[in-house]
């Protein structure tokens, strides 16, 4: 399929395949989609320097610091050049028909006809992945080319529900551009008095062919004077500021139109610096209107599907799209005098050089209706692959498999990097233009069949470990799955029963015990009498409420996610049973803290040794990440975030020039698995140990059950 995505300021068209649908969504068979033309002539502009970002945004360079002492110069200007050259999706609201419906979708069927709204999900594109809460069915006598406005429509409705603007009232609008148009049809509709304020005087000429008759040029002369003539003396009750600006002007002229006790609400892009006096002497309120709507930027609602009720949440986006929308198919709102040109998918050049060039108000893309198949994955031809070699699919492209996996396979003789599926089609398509693999594309079911695939190597979100391991499995593909293995006991003991049953090689990316200085570190402990004990700092980091990781179904919770790292690295420096685990939390009151990043959990193993893993996320970040001391026999090892192990009483000190957790190692180990050669590996059982585990922990700490 078509998609327009913009890089480095060039907006370009590529073929990519069809993401695939999800659980809570639906696959949509664009009709038309609105090119936002102030929204994206900013995402076209050419980026910044790295000097002008590093001034604008020391929290990046930190990070670029934090990577370079971790990671060495090689990683972090690899991360660095990536996130420069990314290819960002154009487009943020369409129209189209429902072609397929996610398993968890009961509220649409295939062949709806559908307004699709969000940044990366109602992108130019022919066919899109919607989740279900942001799109909403199309009134029968409204077009798909009207339809297709749902999603700015809503961001203008959103604004005007912010002001609480009432029958009667006056309105002042403050920018004509496509919102600012909008809104005032929409306060019309609603029985307000609305006024147009516009430094050009063809966005008010345009104002009135859509029915907005009072406008007044901003730097005219008398403009609070004209606004009190428009308002009978009153002045505006409201102002919505529509317009964008370097500077803070919108905001000024607004303060001089209001009355005493009125307000003003902010809608459009400009620095918000505001004189104090004037929003004094008029005790007026400053509102923020946010997108769309209720449930924008909240994941449980966007991406998951999870409804706010509307008893306690009248209006969400999804509602203020209908809304826009019953407002189309009564004829209140009037978009045909908008529409400057409409272009087809395959004119996205053309289309954006008029864009950026001439004084456009609404750019429309138009795809028709026919629906063809879907191809998820293509094959590409490239040169023959290297016979021998072990051939590999990776399925989830996240920044740690292309930080590490990729590059580290590529190092690697033994293996043939032939397919990637990601869920963004198009970084799959560029990782195998990179990799030179054979395949690319969205779903990873397609690949299963194909013999010329040996082994799956899985770096997806951690809810479809499981499933992806036992269709690999009985497709009698070798399995490389990074942490965890499954996310509960039943997902596990399927995994286990599938591994068995198909005898396939399988290993779970626990790499720290591959890492030189764990190698190190046991060499020195076999060596060794009597018990050991091992305390182990980790540093986490705090993440954000809502990220994936703590979504039960998706992400497991850090516990099961993470700590099962240091579990399974506890078991191979031990080498004895845990008999017994114990595990709490810190009950902090500060809500941005989670008592489960913040635990204690102590294992106790049958030859008398002991464990304790200290995992927090309300340390600083300015210290290690890292740190694992180990006693044993009057000799204390201590390794100091993989990059050194320094031994106490003993010989066996290891300093490295760069942080290695293991990464290479255990693809060079499970390869040689693969060939049935002499290897350090890892154990299905010791794997599932090690899982097991962090159920139990998690059970004692969030008293859910695994």
């Amino acid at each position: 399929m078509k998609e327009v995505f913009v890089t480095k300021g060039v907006v370009i068209l590529e073929d990519v395949p069809v993401p695939v649908c999800d659980d809570e969504g639906l696959v949509v068979k664009t009709q038309f989609s609105l090119i936002s033309t102030g929204t994206e002539r900013d995402a076209i502009k050419k980026p910044d320097s790295l000097l002008k970002v590093a001034l604008q945004r020391p929290d990046l360079v930190k990070q670029v610091w934090r990577s370079f002492r971790s990671d060495g110069l090689s990683k972090t200007r690899e991360l660095v050049e990536s996130k420069l050259s990314d290819m960002i999706p154009l487009g943020y609201s369409s129209a189209g028909t429902v072609v397929e419906v996610g398993r968890n979708v009961n509220e649409f069927k295939v062949g709806d006809r559908v307004a699709c709204a969000g940044a990366g999900y109602a992108t130019h594109s022919e066919y899109a992945y919607i989740p279900k809460n942001l799109a909403s069915k199309i009134p029968n006598s409204v077009s798909a080319e009207d339809a297709c406005f749902a999603t700015v429509g809503s961001i203008a409705m959103q604004g005007v529900r912010r002001s609480s603007a009432k029958v009667g009232e006056n309105v002042v609008v403050i920018g004509m551009g496509l919102v600012g148009l909008l809104t005032g049809q929409i306060l019309k509709a609603a029985g307000c008095n609305v006024i147009c304020l516009e430094i050009s005087q063809g966005k008010l000429e345009l104002a009135r062919k859509v029915g907005l008759e009072a406008g007044i040029l901003i730097d005219g002369p008398g403009l609070v004077e004209e606004v009190e003539r428009y308002t009978s003396g009153v002045g505006a009750d409201s102002v919505i500021i529509t317009a964008a600006s370097k500077s803070n002007e919108p905001l000024l002229t607004a303060l001089s139109v209001c009355r005493k006790k009125g307000n003003i609400v902010i809608v459009g892009n400009f620095p918000i610096e505001i004189p104090r006096q004037p929003l004094y002497e008029k005790e007026l309120d400053v509102l923020i209107s946010t997108s769309y709507g209720p449930g924008r930027y909240d994941r449980s609602y966007e991406e998951l599907g999870r409804d706010y009720p509307v008893a306690y949440v009248r209006w969400t986006e999804q509602r203020n799209m209908a809304a826009f929308m019953n407002l189309v198919a009564s004829g209140r709102i009037d978009l045909k005098p908008l529409v400057s040109q409409v272009f087809d998918i395959g004119d996205a050049e053309n289309a954006y050089r008029v864009v950026l060039t001439q004084p456009v108000t609404a750019v429309l893309f138009s795809y028709g209706t026919e629906v063809g198949g879907f191809r998820r994955v293509y094959e590409t031809p490239t040169a023959a692959r290297r016979s021998g070699k072990i051939k590999v699919a990776i399925v989830g492209c996240g920044s740690f498999a292309t930080t590490y996996h990729l590059p580290n396979l590529r190092r690697i003789d033994d293996y043939d990097i032939v397919a990637i599926i990601d869920h963004d089609p198009l970084k799959s398509k560029r990782l195998a233009n990179q990799y030179g693999a054979k395949y690319y594309g969205s779903d990873y079911h397609e690949l299963l069949d194909k013999t010329d695939i040996d082994l799956f190597l899985i770096t997806t979100r951690h809810g479809s470990h499981a499933q992806i391991t036992i269709d690999a499995a009985d497709s009698k593909k070798d399995v490389f799955v990074e942490k965890p293995m499954a996310l509960n006991q039943d997902e596990l003991d399927k995994v286990v029963k599938a591994v068995t049953d198909n005898g396939i090689h399988y290993s779970v990316g626990f790499n720290r015990r591959f890492s030189p200085l764990a190698l190190r570190a046991k060499e020195i402990l076999s060596k060794l009498g009597g018990a050991t004990m091992i305390n182990c700092m980790i540093n986490a980091g705090k993440l954000p409420g809502d990220y994936w990781v703590y979504d039960p179904k998706e992400g497991g919770g850090r516990i099961i996610g993470e700590c099962c790292h240091f579990f399974d690295l506890f078991n191979f420096l031990i080498d004895s049973e845990a008999v017994s685990a114990l595990g709490t939390s810190v009950l902090s009151n500060l809500p941005q803290f989670k008592s489960e990043d913040n635990i204690v959990a102590t294992l106790k193993y049958r030859d008398g040794s002991i464990a304790n893993l200290v995992y927090d996320s309300i340390g600083s970040n300015e210290r290690p990440k890292e740190r694992i001391e180990v006693l044993k026999a009057g000799r204390t090892l201590i390794i100091d975030d993989f990059r050194e192990l320094a031994a106490y009483g003993c010989i066996g000190s290891l300093k490295l020039s760069r942080q290695d957790k293991g990464h290479y190692e255990e693809l060079v180990q499970f390869a040689r698995v693969i060939k049935g050669e002499s290897a350090s590996t890892i154990s299905l059982e010791e794997c599932a140990r090690a899982t097991r585990t962090t159920y139990e922990i998690a059970q004692m700490i969030t008293g859910q059950k695994s």
